[in-house]
């Protein structure tokens, strides 16, 4: 282990926080530039450069910032790179995110703390307040039980589906690492398909009362949860967060809900007609074929490409698959790095050419 902020190398990958995910993969995207311009003097396309560093938080200024530059901005296709490439080492075309929404809600009891013999029984525990309320969102099959919430939620057209049935898992291998003996509910879903397709109610934390060694014999004065939802397309963050807000104040009027932040999800045609010189670009740079995956599993701020400027999204990740981001030790694979910038200058090859030949 290194310090996460001095770069280090050990066999054969950059070590430090962020190499991965995501400033690593942000280098490689303007060495391409630069190469370009260096061996040729010109690039083959036009190219704009975007570089936000709120994703974490959700990037809450890109949508004011998007909708204002709409004209600086304009653009046939937006490419990013972020993520790792699939697990077997194959590099990946990513044609959406799904999109997230975070919020708490908190649950108040007495002004202090009790104790749970003279007043059990009495004062109300908010933590039961919430465990009642959150047992209420979701059921024991996994369904979500917010009235309204697959309201949009799409069928995936059968190039998705076909692309879906395409990509390798091992899901005994990942249950081994991960030391669980079954995936989620519903178990007859497909382990990609639960990924791209379907949105997800995400307990991140419940907090409240005492959780050190030994006993305790508090009834807890106020209590927290912490989660997310993962939205897919055409779902919007504030549409669900009104259904949420609407199933609190129904079934646990005194609970209140706040907020967290948001990101919607976005989608771009898997039979894009940039698909295929971006597959090309890649065989040419890593000497494979990537696979095509219709939506990350987690979120990035490509909704302020596709639903405000309109213009489809790509994301063709660089990192391997075991980066270990927002972790101890985060890494990229030196040969990745390099492997990304070749990639990057191929992708801006193969658009210009298909540009000149009217694709």
């Amino acid at each position: 282990m290194s310090p996460p902020f001095v770069p280090e190398v050990r066999d054969g990958r950059v070590y430090g926080r962020g190499v991965g995910d995501n400033k690593g993969q942000h280098l490689a995207q303007i060495l391409a530039l630069e190469s370009l311009l260096a061996c040729r003097g010109a690039l083959p396309c036009t190219v704009k450069v975007l570089l936000e560093g709120e994703e974490e938080i959700g990037s809450p200024r890109m949508p004011g910032f998007v909708a204002a530059n709409r004209e600086q901005l304009v653009a046939d296709l937006v490419i990013t790179s972020d993520g790792p490439v699939d697990e077997s080492g194959r590099p990946r075309i990513l044609f959406g995110v799904r999109g997230v929404l975070s919020f708490e809600l908190r649950a108040r009891g007495a002004n202090r703390d009790l104790h749970s013999g003279n007043w059990g029984g009495i004062a109300p525990n908010p933590l039961w307040t919430l465990v009642h309320l959150l047992a209420s969102m979701k059921n024991e099959r996994g369904e979500v039980t917010i009235d309204g919430f697959y309201d949009d939620v799409l069928s995936g057209s059968a190039a998705e589906q076909a692309a879906l049935a395409r990509l390798p898992v091992d899901v005994a291998g990942v249950r081994e690492r991960l030391g669980i003996e079954r995936l989620d509910e519903p178990v007859e879903r497909g382990y990609h398909e639960r990924l791209t397709a379907w949105p997800t109610f995400t307990i991140n934390g419940l907090h409240g009362g005492y959780g050190g060694p030994g006993s305790k014999t508090v009834l807890p004065h106020e209590a927290v949860a912490k989660c997310d939802i993962r939205l897919v397309e055409a779902q919007r963050a504030d549409d669900i967060f009104a259904k949420v807000r609407a199933h609190v104040e129904r079934h646990a009027p005194g609970v209140e809900i706040v907020h967290q932040g948001a990101m919607d999800p976005s989608k771009t045609p898997i039979d894009s007609p940039f698909m295929e010189p971006i597959r090309r670009a890649i065989r040419a740079a890593q000497g494979m074929d990537p696979l095509l995956v219709p939506a990350m599993g987690g979120s990035l701020p490509e909704y302020v490409f596709t639903k405000t400027l309109g213009v489809p999204a790509l994301t063709v990740p660089y990192a391997n698959a075991d980066e270990a981001n927002h972790a101890p030790n985060e890494n990229l694979e030196v040969e990745r790095f390099f492997a990304g910038i070749r990639t990057g200058a191929a992708m801006l090859m193969y658009i210009g050419a298909s540009a000149r030949e009217g694709i």
